[in-house]
This record gives structure tokens, sequence and C-alpha cells, in this order.
């Protein structure tokens, strides 16, 4: 999106398309609490954010972020998925994690502003 946005170039944007964005220092430091405690010792863990964020939220955040207006076609396409994250949400919370409203703007203007 950033390239796209940033050049000007026209893309597609599925309006039900969503996507999952964590910090890769928040994922490092989940999985390192993960492996020191081995509470992942044998189990699947699944490392992401607590919610997932539409893709057009995404175009509207990146424009935003690039001050700049994207040249895109809306299409009635993806799909939603559910990940279970409740033991990294958790270990997150306890680690002083905090996945809050602006979490994804943050996180997005931490790499591209």
């Amino acid at each position: 999106l950033h390239h796209q946005i940033s050049t000007g170039a026209r893309f597609q944007v599925w309006l039900n398309a969503r996507r999952n964005l964590i910090e890769i220092s928040d994922a490092v430091a989940i999985i390192t609490n993960f492996v020191s405690s081995h509470q992942a010792d044998g189990s699947i863990m699944n490392i992401a954010c607590p919610f997932s964020v539409p893709v057009p939220e995404l175009v509207r955040i990146f424009e935003t972020v690039l001050n700049k207006k994207a040249n895109f076609e809306s299409v009635a396409a993806g799909a939603d998925y559910t990940i279970d994250v409740r033991q990294a949400q958790l270990t997150a919370a306890r680690l002083g994690i905090a996945f809050g409203a602006n979490y994804v703007d943050n996180l997005i203007r931490k790499y591209y502003a």
C-alpha cells in the first residue's frame, strides 16, 4: 500500500479483506516470554494483534500518514479470518504491550512517516 499510494499507482482495494499487523518488537517480546517460560513447549501459539484491520481503513491511514490521496478501485472481494491470540494477548498484557485504538496507526507512522 505504501508504494502504491506514494507513487500514485492505481490499485484495487478489496472491501472485505482484513490484515493483521503487529510491531516486530512486540512479537519478539511475546515469543521470548513464551520460550523462556516454557509456556509454548509442545504447543502451537499464534502471535498476532488481537484485531485485524479492514484494508480500506489501512488505505485511509496511509493516505493520512503520506498526506496523499490513494488512486484505487473498490472491489467487493476478500474475507475475514479469526486468529486465536488469547495466550499471546495475556502475555502481552503482562509485558505492558497495549493493543489500543491507535496501535495500527502508530505502527504505520513509525515505519512510513
